[in-house]
């Protein structure tokens, strides 16, 4: 999308009344909630609430969002067609979704602190043995070596890579380039997100500490978790022993943090939240452009 076709359709969002605009939002906000109602009735059946077909069938004359999930005898040149036909945010929203719909935040790995920090956009997320890994950087954005604007994609099963990614140039579509500039661009007044269904430990860690303190649950798996927390207790005079065991049993009797319960007692406390070790790891590509553009 170059910049005077962009400058026109900003000009033509921002002359939208402010009312109007809330009512567009408050549409789509209603629409979004019923296609993830459809898409998890579905999907707990094992169908494709998209085409209508079970998730585990594959058919080439009917390009659908599930053959991310790989059915059949998918190949990679049909994940690629998938990609192109539908364009990332669309294919990443159905993923986000499959992602979350067992256990929410922990299998999306979009931490801004990890990873290539520079990159438009780069983040895994993890489904069974399915994991995905969404990367572009600002050059892929810009279009290199004679590329449109473009972003990569890696697929891996079991841990072994099904599609790597150089593999691909997959060329965004139209609408992903409007949502890339409006997202982009600071005087847009449109922004893309994925909605909390399709959120991710990003998410997760950009809520208050504090408030996500008073809705934590403490679990002793350390594979559910989300958070790893760590606690300091402010007492000049230190606290008696007895005082924090009482607490960790309470604590640990309610399943909530220990800091909340050292407050309780009447003592100061303070804590780090940090992303729990089991947490899913970002995939990253190695030296993409060491001797040719990738």
């Amino acid at each position: 999308m170059n910049d005077s076709t962009w400058e026109r359709q900003r000009a033509f969002l921002n002359a939208v009344p402010e009312s109007e605009r809330i009512r567009i939002q408050k549409e789509n906000h209603e629409e979004a909630e019923k296609l993830y109602k459809e898409f998890t009735e579905a999907f707990s059946k094992d169908m494709c609430d998209s085409c209508g077909k079970p998730i585990s069938t594959f058919s080439n004359e009917s390009p659908c969002f599930h053959w991310l999930l790989r059915p059949g005898k998918v190949k990679k040149d049909h994940i690629e067609n998938i990609l192109k036909i539908k364009g990332y945010f669309r294919c990443a929203a159905y993923i986000r979704w499959v992602t979350n719909f067992d256990s929410h935040f922990k299998n999306i790995n979009n931490l801004s602190l990890e990873g290539n920090a520079d990159a438009l956009f780069h983040w895994s997320a993890k489904y069974k043995h399915l994991k995905w890994t969404f990367w572009c950087t600002r050059n892929d954005y810009a279009g290199h070596s004679n590329q449109p604007p473009h972003f990569h994609f890696e697929m891996r099963l079991d841990k072994n890579s099904f599609i790597k990614f150089n593999d691909f140039h997959i060329p965004f579509t139209d609408e992903d380039l409007f949502t890339i500039r409006s997202h982009e661009d600071p005087e847009s007044p449109v922004k893309q997100t994925f909605g909390f269904h399709g959120a991710g430990l990003e998410e997760a860690f950009s809520v208050d500490p504090e408030k996500l303190m008073e809705g934590l649950t403490i679990t002793d798996n350390q594979e559910e978790a989300v958070y790893h927390l760590h606690t300091v207790i402010h007492s000049e005079d230190g606290l008696p022993s007895e005082v924090i065991n009482q607490a960790l049993a309470i604590a640990k009797e309610k399943k909530v943090p220990v800091a909340t319960i050292i407050r309780e007692l009447g003592y100061e406390a303070s804590v780090t939240i940090e992303p729990a070790e089991s947490l899913i790891t970002k995939e990253c590509r190695s030296n993409p452009r060491q001797k040719k553009d990738a």
